[in-house]
């Protein structure tokens, strides 16, 4: 139950986080609130790893592998807030539902990881939602089509991100991913300051620390929750989102989900759901590890 509760938490904080970015996409650049939300984020991993006495964690001989994963989950980040601006946020989210579908097809294509029955099921469940979603979007030419593309665009890089991150989770420690995923967010946010930020008013300053500090703590509860509960009860917690994104939408913003999306957020709940459940069999789980340590060698210790 506590890991219920931490995971939801952290769902409905991201849901405000968005509603905070969506509503200051129209005053401040995209850069300039990644570039804030990583500063916090980043300061926050130091304070936490100076007060464990871990700080020996941000160091790392992989810099390489952690700037071409923080890059890609980077351009995810820039994404999802840019599609915010364009597209109604239930169904930006709803779109972004579709990044375990991709990382699906990624694994198999760059891990050689066997793509069995449930995958398959899984892939086609999940594309079809997202056809169901965006195929007439797609047809047309405005702005919420281009939020569409941009959503579709996150979670692709979700994706990617995610396939590097199961390759470096080998060696390298959550906190010390987390931190250069913060600092290359920081750099590559502060580059678009050459093309002109505006000076935030001091409400739009209040709400750039706020949407900081909701998206770091959201993402410590949902690491948090981690700890208390196996995936399988943690992970489907998060589909409770689109609920939360969708009444949250309709009190800010007054916007109302298509039908299109109702038909098509099962299918990609049901696809995440099939992928988890086959992930999480004894069977699976277990000639999985031994497939990847044969390949990859033995493990190196995380200290």
């Amino acid at each position: 139950m506590l890991a219920v509760l931490l995971r939801f938490s952290s769902v409905v904080l991201f849901a405000i986080m968005s509603i905070g970015v969506k509503y200051l996409g129209g005053t401040c650049p995209v850069g300039q609130i990644i570039a804030v939300r990583s500063a916090i984020g980043a300061a926050a991993i130091v304070l936490i790893a100076w007060r464990t006495q871990s700080l020996h964690l941000l160091r790392t001989e992989r810099w390489q592998s952690h700037v071409l994963r923080s890059s890609v989950g980077m351009l995810a980040m820039f994404s999802w807030f840019l599609s915010l601006n364009f597209a109604p946020i239930a169904e930006a989210t709803a779109v972004v539902y579709a990044g375990p579908i991709f990382g699906t097809l990624l694994a198999a294509l760059f891990l050689r990881e066997r793509m069995r029955a449930h995958r398959w099921l899984a892939v086609a469940l999940g594309f079809s939602g997202v056809v169901i979603m965006t195929g007439i979007r797609l047809t047309h030419s405005d702005s919420e089509t281009l939020g569409i593309s941009l959503a579709l665009l996150c979670a692709l890089f979700a994706a990617l991100g995610m396939v590097f991150l199961r390759q470096m989770s080998r060696t390298e420690h959550a906190l010390t991913t987390t931190f250069y995923f913060c600092l290359t967010s920081l750099v590559g946010a502060a580059l678009t300051a050459f093309w002109g930020w505006p000076i935030p008013s001091a409400r739009d300053c209040q709400l750039l620390v706020v949407i900081g500090l909701l998206g770091t703590g959201a993402q410590f509860l949902m690491t948090a929750a981690f700890r208390y509960a196996e995936a399988s009860i943690v992970v489907p917690i998060e589909y409770t989102g689109i609920v939360v994104v969708t009444v949250l939408g309709y009190v800010f913003f007054r916007e109302v989900p298509g039908v299109s999306i109702w038909v098509g957020v099962p299918l990609i709940i049901a696809a995440g759901l099939l992928i988890l459940w086959g992930e999480s069999r004894p069977g699976l789980a277990g000639a999985r590890t031994r497939t990847q340590r044969a390949a990859c060698g033995p493990r190196t210790p995380v200290r």
